[in-house]
């Protein structure tokens, strides 16, 4: 056999160069595309997170037949679903009558709150679940004034299938953010500013 025919194996070093450099383009298009998408979902699956739990707390209100309190504590990023039991020793006020404290914060779980009128606890918690690198900006409840930043604030579903009206403000380390709004029939809506 002549060496004219000779068949090639392999590739020459010009054809693994042109391979390498192509993937390498690739690569440098797609990169940061992936990695815009991957902390776009965080956002995206943390709110998913938030308005799961509220319709959670909403079925689990109806199907138990109790008041529930979705508790969302902003210093850590978590939220955590507990069963209420009402105590009623005195006359209600306004603020028990909403679900809350007078000063809106919730306790730790099996802790009293205690004041005129009846106290509100807090059972063993079904669920919690923390936010993945995503923060509470705020959280506004209708029945408090002011906007939280910090500490615990409970959002109590009624056996009736009914909830304070609240808005979860959600932010990622970039600064994109996605608020909540929640009605008094607990339908949820999500904006990004």
């Amino acid at each position: 056999m002549s060496t004219k025919f000779r068949q090639r194996f392999g590739f020459s070093l010009i054809e693994l160069l042109l391979v390498v450099s192509i993937i390498g383009i690739v690569t440098a298009i797609i990169m940061p595309n992936f990695v815009a998408s991957t902390k776009g979902n965080r956002l995206r699956s943390a709110t998913r997170k938030v308005v799961s739990a509220g319709r959670y707390t909403r079925s689990q209100a109806v199907l138990r037949q109790r008041d529930m309190a979705l508790v969302f504590n902003l210093d850590n990023a978590s939220f955590a679903i507990h069963p209420m039991r009402i105590d009623f020793g005195g006359p209600a006020h306004d603020a028990v009558v909403d679900g809350l404290t007078d000063s809106g914060r919730a306790p730790d779980a099996d802790a009293e709150l205690d004041g005129e009128g009846p106290s509100l606890t807090l059972e063993a918690m079904v669920l919690e679940r923390q936010l993945d690198m995503v923060a509470f900006e705020y959280i506004e409840v209708e029945a408090l004034d002011g906007k939280y930043s910090e500490g615990t604030i409970p959002i109590i579903y009624r056996s009736n299938g009914t909830c304070m009206r609240y808005e979860v403000r959600l932010a990622d380390e970039q600064g994109n953010a996605v608020t909540i709004y929640v009605d008094e029939l607990s339908s949820a809506r999500t904006e990004r500013p």
